[in-house]
């Protein structure tokens, strides 16, 4: 804006200076003249200055009759027109060399000015031509006077400005470009100059301080717009930033809307700088980070309450598990003094068997004999079982508490030492077995020794028989993880039972393997730990694949 009226008044400066020199060459002709051969033709000297001073101009410089036909133009005028000379123009109209939309409006122009007498200074036009080509220009038409004053037609002048309103207009695409970017960002956008007051602000940022449209706080400053505590806050870490040139990056605050609700945001700002590098403002924004704030906190709380719980069934496991032991020893130890009473008393009454009718005796000793030993036979084995349990469920609840020590290992040392003491089962059922080149870790030692001998002793010892075997272990690096698998064709879980597969105390497919059905919670338990997960995939009499990760964020020392 500030550009188009210095271009107005330079336009109107030159056609004042024109006008005075029309009125100077006048003067002078008006004037006795020295030279002889001014005075011999007045008129043709005369006419000999303004056509050199038409002719000379860069300007596009025409006069038209009281129909809007040329009366003469100047050299720029034909030029454009694609004319050899102005007579050609002469009786012409615009309708001749413009299309017909702009023709139409610079008649009506010309017809209004004839008819009022009031100038036209610096209009833009946009001149659309023929052949589609589309030119700007700025244009000043004024009335046509003959000697007693009457408008006899009209002159103007026209500069063309096609270069610098393709930019003006390339610039304005660029400016809407930028508002439409600025508008589209969640975060609040700003621009401040050196008195605090909002330049520019974003749909978000407008919304911020409760205003709807940009003319709301222009001009105004955080204290028409804040709360005054606030603002003065605002204004000292901007003052600040104003005297040092350094930027404010990412900082964390909350804010408080007019209408009471708070947000935590994080705030950038940085110095504004102009063409002589000098401080004139700042650009800020604000990026609005109360719902990460609020999952952060939720998910400490949750981590926090997970983490009572997981103590609190730690506890209750080594209670339930001490509690449970105490009863199963002394039911062992009776049934031990149960079967010792009846030896006592079977040699006891040995002596009184042949007194004894046959039914009598045969149902006596049977119920020694064979009854009682077998119900303490299934006493003692049923006890021995539960303990068995018991000391599983310790074993798991102590992985969940037992201190890990991080530290670098060769996983392809651990899996080698694993299969030497597997050999001799690998060798009895002919089982082939290929590992690949494992990348290294920082893990517990002990837990990925127990991870390796879980998986690989099930691999072994869940082959299909009658099948030559097959074991791959194998792993690479993913991103921030490695990631390990295990391939067997053994005889593979059935689809029913894979959600037994990591749960405690259950066993998939033909219990003909010894155990509790506990390994595989282990082993899940400590991949967890690890910051890792474990899968399952199988198809039964195809085989089956273990695959687990281990979080490569653990630390060596100090323990985790």
């Amino acid at each position: 804006m500030q550009k188009t009226v210095a271009e107005n008044e330079a336009m109107t400066g030159e056609l004042e200076a024109l006008r005075r020199r029309v009125a100077e060459l006048e003067a002078q002709l008006a004037a006795p003249v020295a030279q002889p051969e001014r005075q011999a033709d007045p008129a043709a000297f005369e006419s000999l200055m303004l056509k050199t001073m038409l002719d000379q101009l860069p300007d596009k410089i025409y006069f038209k009759d009281t129909q809007s036909r040329f009366i003469r133009t100047n050299n720029s005028c034909d030029f454009l027109f694609g004319l050899k000379d102005s007579t050609e123009a002469v009786g012409k109209t615009d309708f001749d060399f413009f299309s017909r939309e702009h023709a139409q409006q610079a008649f009506e122009d010309e017809q209004r000015i004839i008819t009022t007498g009031q100038p036209l200074i610096n209009i833009e036009e946009k001149e659309t031509w023929p052949d589609g080509r589309v030119t700007w220009v700025s244009t000043s038409k004024l009335p046509f006077r003959d000697e007693q004053g009457k408008i006899v037609g009209t002159f103007g002048l026209t500069r063309d400005i096609t270069e610098r309103k393709r930019v003006e207009l390339a610039l304005e695409e660029e400016r809407k470009l930028l508002r439409t970017l600025i508008d589209s960002l969640p975060e609040s956008i700003f621009v401040k100059d050196r008195q605090g007051r909002h330049m520019i602000n974003n749909l978000a940022c407008l919304h911020l301080t409760g205003a709807n449209r940009q003319e709301e706080v222009l001009g105004k400053t955080d204290f028409d717009l804040y709360p005054w505590e606030w603002a003065e806050k605002l204004w000292a870490e901007e003052q600040e930033i104003f005297r040092t040139g350094q930027p404010i990056m990412e900082c964390e605050r909350k804010h408080r809307f007019p209408d009471g609700q708070m947000i935590w945001t994080t705030c950038t700002k940085v110095p504004l700088h102009n063409r002589e590098g000098e401080i004139n403002g700042l650009v800020g924004a604000v990026h609005d980070i109360s719902a990460q704030k609020e999952a952060t906190e939720k998910a400490q709380r949750l981590a926090a309450d997970l983490n009572e719980a997981n103590v609190e069934i730690k506890k209750f496991t080594y209670i339930i598990s001490h509690d449970l032991r105490a009863p199963l020893v002394n039911l062992k130890g009776f049934s031990m003094e149960l079967r010792t009473a009846l030896a006592l008393i079977r040699e006891n009454i040995t002596d009184l068997l042949p007194q004894l009718e046959e039914t009598r005796r045969s149902a006596l000793i049977q119920a020694f004999d064979e009854d009682v030993r077998e119900a303490l036979d299934f006493i003692n084995s049923s006890v021995n079982r539960m303990d068995g349990f018991i000391n599983a469920l310790l074993q798991l609840s102590r992985l969940g508490y037992r201190e890990l020590r991080p530290e670098a290992l060769d996983m392809n040392a651990i899996v080698k030492e694993t299969l030497k003491t597997l050999a001799h089962q690998i060798e009895q059922r002919k089982v082939e077995v290929t590992v690949e080149d494992l990348p290294p870790v920082v893990a517990d030692r002990t837990s990925m020794q127990q991870i390796w001998s879980n998986l690989l002793n099930n691999a072994v010892v869940y082959m299909q028989p009658g099948r030559a075997g097959t074991i791959q272990v194998s792993g690479s690096l993913s991103g921030e993880e490695a990631v390990f698998q295990v391939r067997d064709n053994g005889r593979g879980i059935r689809a029913e039972d894979m959600e037994k597969v990591f749960a405690p105390f259950r066993r998939a497919g033909k219990q003909d393997v010894p155990g509790e059905g506990m390994g595989m919670s282990y082993v899940q338990a400590l991949v967890r730990r690890h910051g890792g997960r474990i899968t399952c995939e199988s198809q039964e009499q195809v085989g089956t694949v273990f695959t687990f990760t281990l979080s490569l964020s653990q630390k060596e020392n100090p323990y985790v």
